[in-house]
Formats: C-alpha cells, structure tokens, sequence
C-alpha cells in the first residue's frame, strides 16, 4: 500500500515536488498539473515522479459538468475530457471529480440535480 496526501505542497521545481512528497513518507499523490499545462511541464513532472517511484494516483477534474448555462457546461465538460485523456497519457490510476450541481454551488445538493431534463 502507497500512502500520500491530496496535496501538491508549496513548491518551485518538480524535484522540489518529489522531494517534498518523499520527505513526508508519500509514495502516491495527486498530479499537481492540469491539460492547459505545457507538455514539456508535464512530461518533466511525470519523468520526476518516476524517478523517485512516486505512483501518480489522481488527476483532478473538479469542474461543473452540469452547469445550467449552455456554454459553461460546455467549457467545463471539455475540460473533464482533456483531464481525463491527461489521466490516461501520464498513467495516473484515476480523474476525479464531482458531477456537478444545479444551482448556486457547483458542488451543491439541488433536487434539480436528479431531474430527467438535467439528464439529458
């Protein structure tokens, strides 16, 4: 079993990432970048984390895949989608993310959120 935190800690480098992931005892953590990032970022972070056989466990999506406003729905399903293919091009075991909400809070408990018009 690989432990790790949900958080990248402050850092200026990857190495410095690793290092202070290694420090703490983790052998797993969270992908500190997202798909708007350079590829050449990426791949730096990806090669470090090999390196120091550090398992990247998740890249995060946390967007509002239901947003009630057409175009930002859009925007941020896009988003989960370059998340996702990032997920899959760098070997993370998994994306996350909530589905989103209906309503004032993008992460919010709305019985809008479960009607079939939501849905579709």
């Amino acid at each position: 079993m690989r432990l790790g935190t949900s958080s990248p800690l402050q850092h200026s480098s990857p190495e410095e990432w690793a290092k202070n992931q290694v420090a703490l005892g983790c052998r797993s953590l969270v992908f500190p970048l997202s798909s708007d990032d350079p590829e050449e970022k990426i791949s730096e972070y990806v090669k470090v984390a090999k390196e120091n056989d550090l398992l990247i466990a998740e890249v995060g999506i946390w967007r509002n895949a239901m947003a009630v406003d057409p175009e930002e729905r859009k925007k941020m399903r896009d988003y989960a989608v370059a998340q996702l293919k990032l997920a899959d091009r760098i070997g993370a075991r998994c994306a996350v993310n909530v589905a989103g909400a209906i309503g004032l809070r993008w992460d919010g408990h709305y019985r809008e959120n479960f009607t079939s018009e939501t849905r579709s």
